[in-house]
């Protein structure tokens, strides 16, 4: 019984009892996340254009330089460390 269990773990790299994930699993998790992240990136650009009255262009973009841009690039940070902190530990 014993070398059954070694030679079903011998595939699969385990550390403490727990099996490591592959790297098709890490990169399919990577792909994952931006698609969850990418909605919330959007809306801190518009969130920090709202704030600081900046019209959109014709087409409907936002153009943000400056200062606003810094703040849209720090939400977007502090959303990403907080989805990383609470949903990937």
């Amino acid at each position: 019984m014993a070398t059954s269990q070694v030679m079903a773990n011998s595939a699969a790299q385990v550390i403490s009892d727990r099996r490591v994930a592959r790297m098709s699993d890490r990169i399919f998790a990577t792909i994952l996340d931006g698609f969850l992240l990418l909605p919330a990136f959007a809306e801190t650009i518009v969130l920090v254009g709202r704030w600081n009255h900046i019209a959109p262009s014709e087409d409907g973009s936002v153009s943000l330089v400056g200062g606003p841009a810094l703040a849209a690039i720090s939400m977007s940070l502090l959303i990403s460390c907080v989805y990383a902190f609470f949903l990937e530990a």
